[in-house]
């Protein structure tokens, strides 16, 4: 299955339609959380691929109920979990330093919540 890419770390109002359009340097994207989440997303949808395809392996061993998943696969998902986690943006992480973006109040406590929610997830 195709998959289509994820966008770009760029909100509305940066877009463009005569160019090429960016974020500006030091303002955090808004929609960066929702990028972050779909990659969190896919990672445990690996995780779930990686422990349910074990559980249908034939020839288990007499009372071996769950023979575990394949050790290369968890290393392979543990890899991924490391890039994910060492991949947050600054913004997303639990006690970012909101000052150094100049963002106004509203937009550091927005920045704040989605700190949490990544924090939670």
């Amino acid at each position: 299955m195709n998959q289509a890419p994820l966008p770009l770390a760029i909100d509305d109002e940066y877009l463009s339609t005569t160019g090429e359009a960016s974020q500006p340097k030091g303002i955090p994207s808004r929609i960066s959380l929702c990028i972050y989440t779909q990659r969190g997303i896919e990672i445990m949808d690996d995780m779930r691929s990686v422990v349910y395809s074990s559980r249908l392996k034939p020839g288990r061993a007499p009372g071996n109920e769950y023979p575990g998943p394949d050790p290369s696969l968890v290393l392979r998902i543990n890899s991924k979990i490391d890039d994910f986690l060492n991949q947050a943006p600054a913004h997303l992480l639990p006690g970012a330093d909101y000052a150094s973006f100049g963002l106004d109040d509203e937009d550091i406590e927005y920045f704040r919540i989605q700190a949490a929610v990544v924090k939670a997830r």
